[in-house]
């Protein structure tokens, strides 16, 4: 289990949405291998950009992440594109509020190198294999394929820096 009172008082939870790094493009592998209809739940969707673009070809997917803000967006979004989307703000580690074997596909898109510790990445992963179908699929991409990118590849000399785990780095407002 987490431990949230010792996050830095700029975690997710408080970072400005216009400054999330996202993805525009959801994976192909995913939209190659879910069919129209079936659901995927997008943990830490951030303000929705890959979550959006899933739901205007036709899947059923909700959309979760830990900051407020970003999902406040993230619904503005959806209504002025009348895509239908549940987004919510939880935490990937205590997903309580979802029922077990409830999607057919979970995407985490550059979201566990945002997580601080080890524990809370073995949890976010158990808690996204218990909110799957049986025989659903758990698609994971993540910053580490960005190293080409200075933005990124500077958060992480500062992560390895901080003797942060490999691949992780400090989610702070720059």
């Amino acid at each position: 289990m987490s431990d949230h009172k010792n996050r830095p008082k700029y975690d997710w939870r408080n970072y400005p949405p216009e400054e999330i790094p996202s993805s525009t493009e959801p994976p192909k592998q995913l939209t190659n291998s879910i069919r129209r209809g079936e659901s995927i739940l997008d943990i830490g969707c951030g303000v929705g950009r890959s979550t959006l673009a899933l739901a205007s070809i036709g899947h059923r997917i909700s959309g979760i992440d830990i900051n407020p803000l970003a999902i406040a967006r993230a619904k503005t979004q959806a209504s002025e594109a009348k895509v239908d989307v549940s987004f919510t703000t939880a935490d990937a580690t205590h997903l309580h509020n979802i029922e077990s074997a409830a999607f057919d596909a979970v995407l985490m898109q550059a979201f566990l190198t945002t997580l601080a510790t080890p524990e809370e990445r073995t949890t976010a992963i158990s808690e996204s294999f218990r909110v799957l179908k049986l025989g659903g699929k758990l698609f994971m991409v993540e910053f580490l394929q960005n190293w080409n990118s200075s933005n990124y590849r500077d958060r992480y000399i500062r992560g390895i820096k901080l003797n942060l785990a490999d691949g992780t780095f400090p989610v702070f407002s720059e």
